[in-house]
């Protein structure tokens, strides 16, 4: 099974975080974890007045995991790394058309 097929049968799963309440990022900032390992992360912070962190390696990698992030809706407890299925395509469209 490719990333395509594997792709569309999570799609066809139900969609059970339509029942969990959500949040907006509100902030996600790049910032280092530890210098010498060369480890970062992503601090968010939520409209909830929350906050959660997620680690990323290296740091082009937590730069791709805070771009367009600002007022993203996610379910309480996802880890925020994650995007949706939709999100992605979504950015995929817009790398697309911006590459020459």
């Amino acid at each position: 099974m490719d990333n395509d097929d594997h792709r569309s049968v999570l799609r066809s799963q139900p969609d059970n975080d339509n029942q969990r309440p959500t949040r907006r990022i509100t902030k996600a900032e790049v910032i280092p974890w530890d210098e010498e390992k060369g480890t970062w992360g992503v601090r968010f912070e939520f409209d909830d007045g929350t906050e959660d962190f997620g680690y990323s390696i290296p740091r082009e990698t937590a730069k791709w995991d805070a771009y367009d992030r600002i007022g993203e809706e996610m379910p309480v407890g996802m880890y925020p790394l994650l995007r949706s299925a939709d999100r992605m395509e979504t950015l995929k469209e817009r790398r697309r058309k911006q590459t020459p």
